[in-house]
């Protein structure tokens, strides 16, 4: 692993407002350099390894009020994903394949060769790829509001009026009565 300047401020463990009490005592910040890409991580807790994939527009900050609980039981890593936060935004590679490829890599750096793994949002599709592309490496996995395109029904992008007004009963302010 690459030695990286320790990061701060804005974006950072050392940064971040609204932490929970005590966060700063167990977490860190810290850069994880694969020499294809650096990551921005934030590390800690005891017993085995929880990778944190967060969704949209979020960075590993999603994940802090339920951090501390998890690092009771599990050595938990938040990451910031390529092209968000303090890590690396190079011009391309934002596909899930790579995206997945890209925290093996981390987990690879920080010595985890089986993790759980929790995608949420747009870190589902991200936290599923990882588990179908490497499932020796995925312990567990757990993934949340989001769905897989071509897996899963694809939600509608206008709804019926009955479904918005509540009543059944379509109320359009442009229809003439």
């Amino acid at each position: 692993m690459s030695a990286s300047p320790t990061p701060e401020g804005p974006g950072s463990v050392s940064g971040a407002p609204n932490l929970p009490a005590g966060f700063t005592d167990t977490f860190t910040s810290r850069y994880i350099d694969n020499g294809a890409l650096r990551q921005h991580a934030v590390t800690g807790g005891e017993g085995p390894p929880l990778l944190l994939v967060h969704g949209w527009p979020q960075t590993w900050y999603q994940w802090r009020l339920v951090m501390p609980t998890l690092a009771r039981d599990f050595r938990v890593v938040a990451v910031d994903q390529r092209g968000i936060g303090l890590s690396d935004k190079p011009e391309n590679g934002y596909d899930t394949g790579t995206l997945a490829n890209d925290l093996v890599a981390l987990m690879d750096m920080l010595g985890h060769q089986r993790f759980a793994l929790v995608g949420f949002d747009t870190g589902m599709p991200i936290a599923y790829a990882l588990a179908a592309d490497h499932p020796d490496r995925v312990e567990r996995l757990v993934v949340g509001e989001a769905f897989l395109p071509g897996l899963s029904p694809t939600p509608p992008l206008v709804l019926p009026p009955s479904s918005t007004t509540g009543s059944g009963t379509s109320r359009s302010t442009n229809s003439r009565r």
